[in-house]
């Protein structure tokens, strides 16, 4: 973890991501970059708020039979931007929840463990206007996430995740897309309610085999994309 306490230096990545919008003049606050792995909250009472304006997080399921982070069931991924530690600071939440990088993430640490500087947040009407609207928006992707996922199979929900973890790269001078999870196996599994050798067998019968999908070193290459979004309902 590396902290960024120098003002001109925040305002720079302030200004460059255009945190200004929300955020109010506080010379406390600084630039967190935690690296791929490391936890940002853990059950210790919060020092911050977070606003994640790169990089991407786990929400994990904890209980006393799941301390290893290989046993914890991934209920969700936060991508960026978005904030960490909301409902701690209206308190929703007493305990804040154990969230986890997995990759490299940057963010904006707001002190909360001062009450002046807390006090001065929730007063500030440009904050509070942005935390509404971006809790508003939150709640209606969520149920629509929810109703979506409703109506899709495994496979369906599967093929649009590959789409929208999909890059484009260049191997043997030919443009191609590339899937390629920073997610494991299991995490993928946990998020689509399903068991991690079921992971495998929808890429392997459903994709590979068809010869929608291919392997290449550590991730795939799109084959047919038209029937991969076909899949996901893209088409409709």
């Amino acid at each position: 973890m590396d902290k960024i306490t120098d003002e001109k230096e925040v305002k720079e990545y302030i200004r460059k991501h255009k945190l200004n919008e929300f955020l109010p003049n506080n010379k406390d606050i600084s630039i967190i970059i935690f690296k791929k792995n490391e936890n940002i909250t853990d059950n210790r009472p919060m020092d911050y708020l977070y606003y994640m304006f790169e990089g991407q997080a786990k929400l994990p399921l904890t209980n006393e039979n799941q301390k290893k982070d290989k046993d914890r069931k991934v209920l969700n991924v936060l991508n960026s931007p978005c904030f960490i530690g909301e409902f701690e600071l209206i308190g929703v939440l007493e305990r804040p929840r154990i969230i986890t990088t997995i990759s490299e993430c940057k963010c904006v640490a707001i002190p909360v463990n001062v009450k002046k500087c807390k006090e001065d947040l929730l007063k500030s009407y440009k904050f509070l206007r942005f935390m509404y609207k971006y809790l508003a928006e939150k709640i209606l992707n969520k149920t629509n996430i929810d109703t979506k996922k409703r109506t899709q199979t495994k496979k369906m929900q599967f093929a649009e995740h590959i789409l929208k973890k999909s890059v484009c790269t260049v191997i043997d001078n030919t443009n191609v897309k590339i899937y390629k999870d920073i997610l494991t196996k299991k995490e993928i599994g946990d998020l689509f309610g399903v068991g991690e050798r079921q992971i495998y067998k929808i890429i392997k019968e459903d994709f590979i085999d068809k010869n929608i999908l291919e392997r290449y070193n550590s991730g795939y290459i799109i084959k047919d994309e038209e029937e991969l979004k076909r899949i996901a309902g893209w088409n409709n």
